[in-house]
């Protein structure tokens, strides 16, 4: 475990947040840690590296459902996301935060809570 750890962590420092998201869900993948857990790892871990790409944020059940329920143009699934339902979440979220001027954390604590009401 330690070893893919510390490959999908280096992943994320060296790629982003997107990449690490498919090195967790794939090469990288560690028995129980599925999305809604590693991305809580990526977020930790990756937190300050946000300035120029991507922040990472963390994609739960609850996040989905919110996405789910929201006008984006997309059926999005509400577990089995897959890198791409990874990158467009943060396009989404990241792209709101801009227009709304607050953090993209913020646009992901609103989505979960959001999702709990709906849960």
């Amino acid at each position: 475990m330690d070893a893919r750890l510390e490959a999908g962590l280096g992943t994320l420092r060296e790629e982003g947040p997107v990449a690490a998201y498919c090195a967790f869900n794939n090469d990288q993948h560690i028995k129980y840690l599925g999305p809604a857990f590693f991305t809580k790892v990526i977020y930790f871990a990756g937190h300050e590296q946000g300035e120029g790409g991507w922040r990472p944020l963390i994609l739960d059940r609850f996040v989905a459902l919110a996405l789910r329920a929201a006008d984006t143009g997309e059926m999005w699934p509400t577990s089995g996301w897959t890198t791409p339902w990874y990158r467009r979440y943060l396009f989404l979220a990241h792209e709101y935060a801009q227009e709304a001027g607050v953090l993209p954390d913020q646009i992901e604590a609103a989505l979960f809570a959001r999702g709990k009401q709906l849960a």
